[in-house]
């Protein structure tokens, strides 16, 4: 279940593009390294090996949806329990082909490297209790300081090739976001397919600190197929996270990204669907009554048959309700209907 393309070649001919070649079988592996710089055989552990990965074939695995998976376990060391780094290299290549540079038939177009550091750097946030009898306050986890970066593990990695079809013509800009991830070789006119580590899915309540009480770390590796529809929305997703940090737009905290994702993950599409409408059609009656108390407040000329008893007791309690939401770190969404002023 992966690409339906090994490498592109060039069309024979005279020809100027780059033309797919005939499906083939590949061999993934994932192997774990503490130090960066690129995989080092040697110095690096296998985690997880698929083999015999036909591409293009959407039906592999034993649930036939392409999918195919493997729970890795290994020894935490010292380092990695003092907040030392942990990096995954995936390698894939054609079958039959090495993937020790040091062998003599090792060929560097027959073999495609992935790597990221999967550890990782947060600030610890600490919860805290307080005795409304003595107002002493006390960290639920002892000796732990807020504010404190640590490292975290993230139990699930998904690693994907993209299936595409695409002939990318010769000479010309290759554009975004396949730009990053075609590397084509003008030698013999070949690029690599997409190796893809798809991280979106991962939430962060998922990851765990590493310290010295961590004696087994888990990793469950999936390998699926991706589409380029798929791999279009995942990158713009990123694309759009840097050019908010880059214009200094305000973006969603963790914990709300994650309430996303798990509605999407655990929603049935159909009533998912039925409360996005439901919520779009409260909003727009929202700015209608919205418009509604504007024109009548605007139209009265006296307070005349209006309680300002009722009025002023409304407003302390939406006062009340303001602040609560604001103290406690409410979802945007949920703050800004809530800051809507009531209708008197």
């Amino acid at each position: 279940s992966v690409v339906k393309q090994w490498y592109q070649r060039r069309v024979r001919g005279g020809g100027s593009s780059l033309q797919h070649v005939a499906p083939q079988h590949s061999l993934p592996t994932v192997r774990l390294q503490e130090c960066g710089g690129g995989v080092q055989l040697q110095h690096s552990t296998l985690l997880a090996q698929f083999g015999d990965l036909k591409m293009g074939e959407w039906y592999d695995g034993e649930e036939k949806n392409g999918q195919r998976s493997f729970t890795a376990s290994f020894s935490a060391s010292s380092e990695l329990q003092s907040n030392g780094s942990m990096y995954l290299h995936i390698l894939a290549a054609k079958s039959g082909a090495q993937i020790n540079p040091d062998h003599p038939q090792y060929n560097k177009r027959d073999v495609v490297t992935v790597s990221k550091l999967w550890t990782r750097f947060k600030k610890r946030k600490v919860e805290t209790t307080t005795n409304l009898l003595t107002g002493e306050t006390k960290n639920k986890i002892e000796g732990a300081e807020d504010g404190e970066v640590i490292s975290y593990w993230h139990p699930n990695i998904t690693i994907s090739m993209l299936d595409d079809q695409r002939v990318w013509p010769a000479g010309q800009q290759i554009p975004p976001p396949f730009d990053k991830w075609v590397d084509i070789d003008l030698e013999v006119m070949q690029y690599k397919p997409i190796l893809y580590i798809n991280d979106y899915w991962e939430l962060t309540s998922d990851l765990y600190p590493l310290n010295d009480t961590i004696k087994q770390v888990n990793l469950t590796i999936t390998y699926a197929p991706i589409s380029v529809f798929y791999f279009q929305i995942y990158e713009a997703q990123k694309m759009q996270k840097q050019w908010n940090s880059m214009l200094g737009v305000a973006e969603a905290s963790d914990e709300e990204n994650d309430i996303v994702k798990r509605t999407m993950l655990e929603t049935n599409p159909y009533i998912l669907a039925v409360t996005v409408v439901v919520s779009l059609v409260h909003t727009v009656f929202e700015f209608l009554a919205f418009k509604n108390d504007i024109q009548f407040w605007k139209s009265r000329k006296s307070l005349e048959g209006l309680s300002i008893r009722s009025i002023v007791f409304s407003i302390f309690t939406q006062v009340i309700v303001v602040l609560y939401v604001l103290d406690n770190d409410t979802n945007t969404m949920v703050a800004i209907s809530v800051l809507y002023w009531p209708r008197y």
